[in-house]
C-alpha cells in the first residue's frame, strides 16, 4: 500500500509538471518546493492508516486527480525573439482572453522564449519569458496586452532574478509595458487577468 501511495504522490506532481512546466524564475517554483515538502509529511501521516482508510483515500485522489486533469488548461507557444526587428506582436489565447507580447530589442543572435496562458479555474494568466535565462537581448521596450480581461496583478522580472519594482514599468488596464526607468534586462514577465 506504501507502494501505491508513492506512486500515486509521484504521479501527481508529474502531471503538474507537465501540465504547468516551470521556468526557473516562476514565482510558483516556491510553492511546487512547499507542496512536495507537504506529499513528504503526508507519506508520514499515511503510513499509520489502516488499509481500509487507505483505499478511500486512493479512490479521493483518483477522482480529484481527474476533476484536476479535466479542469485545467494550458497553451504554450515558442516564440522566436528576434533584435532589431520591429514586431507587430506575438499572441496567444484560451477561453476568450487573448495575450500579446510586443518588443523591440538589439543583442547578437535570436532566442527562443516561450509564451504559455494558462486557465486552472482561477483567474487566466500569461507567462512570457526564455525558458533558459538570462537573455542576452538588451530591450528598448515591451509590453504585454491581455485582452478579453483586464490585469489584476503582473511581475517583471530581470536577467538576476530580481522581480522589479513599478517605476521600471507601467501597468494600465489591460496592458504591461516598460517606462521610462526601464532597465532593459527582461527574463520573465508574468501578468494575471481578473478573471
Amino acid at each position: 500500500i506504501d507502494m501505491i501511495i508513492i506512486i500515486l504522490i509521484l504521479l501527481i506532481q508529474k502531471c503538474s509538471l507537465i501540465l504547468h512546466p516551470l521556468s526557473p524564475q516562476d514565482p510558483r517554483r516556491e510553492s511546487l518546493r512547499n507542496w512536495l515538502l507537504l506529499t513528504r509529511k503526508a507519506h508520514v501521516f499515511l503510513s499509520r492508516v489502516t488499509a481500509t482508510e487507505m483505499k478511500k483515500m486512493i479512490i479521493l485522489m483518483i477522482n480529484v486527480m481527474m476533476i484536476l486533469l479535466v479542469n485545467a488548461e494550458s497553451i504554450d507557444k515558442p516564440i522566436n525573439v528576434r533584435p532589431n526587428v520591429d514586431e507587430s506582436g506575438v499572441s496567444v489565447e484560451l477561453k476568450g482572453t487573448k495575450c500579446t507580447f510586443k518588443y523591440k530589442c538589439t543583442g547578437g543572435t535570436n532566442e527562443q522564449w516561450t509564451m504559455t496562458i494558462n486557465d486552472d479555474d482561477g483567474p487566466i494568466s500569461c507567462f512570457i519569458g526564455r525558458p533558459n535565462p538570462p537573455s542576452y537581448l538588451l530591450f528598448s521596450e515591451f509590453e504585454v496586452t491581455m485582452s478579453g480581461n483586464t490585469i489584476a496583478n503582473t511581475e517583471v522580472w530581470d536577467n538576476s532574478g530580481v522581480v522589479l519594482v513599478g517605476d521600471q514599468y507601467v501597468v494600465d488596464g489591460n496592458s504591461v509595458k516598460s517606462a521610462a526607468g526601464w532597465g532593459k534586462t527582461l527574463a520573465l514577465v508574468t501578468v494575471f487577468g481578473s478573471k
